[in-house]
């Protein structure tokens, strides 16, 4: 409605009221001062036969003055018309009625012009509005951009907030993603007033002591989720991010999206009497070597607990939750803390969520999870989050058709380490990659080049078995790669797959998705079974061109400007290569 339209309707409205009282009170006051009257005079015609002689006798009365009760000219026929002034007593239901039949005509007019005006106003509501719907919410949103800026400014009003809800996309089915931000908008709404604006964190909010100034790094081969969890945390905590090993696409991906500068690497920050933070994980196998566990003095994190978990001298600060992301948990603590989350650095955290969650499909999602989605995307104001999964999907499954064999093994690899028998005491070290695409099947071509790769890491870490699952994260189903005998072996133990069109290395896993929730404990329960390592020494093992390769892993430059992870053939075997040729 316009700002004419707007003026125009309270005040006409304004107008009928007091016209209408004024009415109704010169009504009540005429009413009144009719019945105040106890008599009045009306004038009636009469018409008299008159005989001479009683003519005569009016003539004789008028003559002596009795004007008041006669007023008339006489005539003389013996038949006349005069008026006789004749008293009658006042009717206060006659003198009332009138008064009320036109109070009531007048309201009723009032009342008949107060419906038009409406009726003309709505109309010209409805014409005005309607077809500008897309253009007052475009700018409704430019006006909330302006009005907040960046970050916590962004931080809608009660009132606006109250009135905004979410509606689908389209009319197509809405996905996961959509039907959870959906659903969980007012609740989200509400954790949404608890972050302050910058500059209006509380002074008194608890901040552990423990975790000021700390440097947050998360587990070696890192993914986007300690990344993110790790600046998160920083900020938070007032500290500093640091990185355990190189960062994978996505990672790299989101950082640009969301204008984040990668952090340092652990060895460069980290001080003899620098405090750490572990962040998305507390398994010693995952630590990376350049920090002691004695500078140990916080644990963030999302993982179930196991034998090889993080030992420390002193207790210290832990927030391990069953949630699906470690990142969800940092956003909820700007909520807890009442701490200014800037929005960038909540783009990162709403990104690894995507991730660690698979878009929310994921079975180790939780209703925080999906709550913190939603707060995100209205503190953020995130138009379409479809189109912010595609995006970050599309950047990591178009980064795996151009990885050499090397990265697409170890780039998100994670070490387990497991005691079998009666007493425990025999430990069993399990590598575990995971490769998440959209495309899985590109994957699974590449099997020549992953399965001697996956030998010669298995071989480097000195691991018992080394597993790769590819995970497709569009169908929920994945397929694990199964590079030797005892893999094979272990996989059997623990899933009991079917093996894919017969291939020995290739086992279908429908319905298991996720490394935390279903990949990890059937293989804790089946060695805790009882199983063990198989001892195959004494077999004779036929020669297959999925061999060990030889060399060292280098960055070439060759094939990718930017450079990637190869593995290199030593240079005495490429020049005995020449010399034969």
């Amino acid at each position: 409605m316009s700002d004419s339209a707007a003026t125009f309707f309270p005040n006409f409205c304004t107008f009928l009221i007091s016209h209408h009282s004024l009415t109704s009170k010169h009504c009540s006051q005429n009413a009144r001062r009719r019945r105040e009257r106890k008599t009045r005079t009306r004038d009636v015609s009469v018409t008299v036969v008159l005989c001479d002689r009683r003519r005569a006798l009016l003539e004789f009365e008028a003559q002596r003055g009795r004007q008041s009760f006669f007023r008339t000219r006489l005539e003389y026929n013996f038949i006349s018309t005069f008026t006789i002034a004749k008293t009658e007593t006042s009717s206060p239901s006659r003198g009332g009625g009138g008064g009320r039949k036109r109070q009531q005509k007048r309201f009723l007019v009032a009342l008949s012009l107060f419906v038009l005006v409406f009726a003309i106003a709505v109309s010209f509501f409805l014409v005005e509005t309607v077809p500008l719907v897309p253009v007052a919410k475009e700018k409704e949103d430019k006006v909330r951009e302006k009005k907040m800026g960046v970050g916590a400014e962004k931080l809608l009003s009660e009132e606006g907030l109250k009135k905004r809800s979410f509606h689908a996309y389209s009319e197509r089915d809405e996905t996961p993603l959509e039907e959870a931000v959906e659903t969980e908008w007012s609740a989200a709404h509400e954790l949404l007033f608890r972050l302050p604006k910058k500059g209006d964190a509380s002074s008194d909010s608890f901040i552990p002591e423990e975790l000021k100034g700390a440097l947050f790094c998360g587990h070696v081969v890192t993914d986007l989720d300690s990344i993110a969890g790790a600046i998160g945390a920083a900020v938070l905590h007032g500290g500093v991010a640091a990185r355990a090993s190189e960062i994978n696409s996505e990672t790299e991906f989101a950082l640009e999206y969301w204008n984040c500068s990668l952090p340092e690497k652990i060895e460069d920050l980290i001080e003899e009497e620098s405090k750490v933070c572990l962040v998305d994980f507390q398994q010693q196998s995952q630590l990376n070597p350049a920090i002691p566990m004695k500078n140990i003095v916080g644990i963030i994190d999302h993982h179930a607990l196991q034998s090889n978990t993080i030992v420390t001298e002193k207790p210290i600060f832990v927030d391990i939750r069953p949630w699906g992301c470690m990142s969800a948990i940092i956003a909820h603590s700007f909520l807890m803390y009442k701490r200014y989350l800037p929005r960038k650095i909540g783009g990162m955290l709403l990104s690894a969520i995507l991730s660690d969650t698979l878009n929310l499909k994921s079975p180790t999602t939780t209703e925080w999870d999906r709550r913190i989605v939603a707060m995100l995307v209205q503190y953020i104001g995130v138009k379409d989050i479809n189109e912010l999964a595609a995006k970050q999907f599309r950047a990591k499954s178009h980064s795996l058709s151009v990885m050499s064999a090397y990265q697409l093994v170890s780039g998100d690899m994670k070490q387990f380490k497991f005691h079998s028998g009666e007493a425990g005491d025999e430990e069993i070290k399990i590598a575990y990659s995971v490769i998440e695409t959209t495309d899985a099947e590109a994957a699974t071509s590449r099997l020549i080049e992953l399965l001697p790769e996956m030998r010669k890491v298995k071989e480097e870490l000195k691991v018992h078995a080394m597993l790769l699952a590819i995970v497709d994260i569009v169908n929920l189903t994945s397929a694990l790669v199964l590079c030797g005998r005892t893999e094979q072996s272990l996989a059997k133990a623990a899933y009991d797959g079917a093996l894919v069109d017969g291939n020995t290395h290739l086992m279908e896993l429908k319905g298991l998705v996720s490394r935390k929730q279903d990949f990890i404990p059937p293989l804790t329960k089946a060695v805790k079974g009882g199983w063990i390592v198989p001892n195959f020494d004494g077999m004779a093992r036929s020669e297959s061109k999925i061999d060990v390769a030889e060399g060292e892993v280098e960055v070439v430059y060759s094939e990718n400007p930017q450079g990637e992870l190869r593995r290199v053939a030593h240079k005495e075997e490429e020049e005995e290569d020449n010399n034969e040729a």
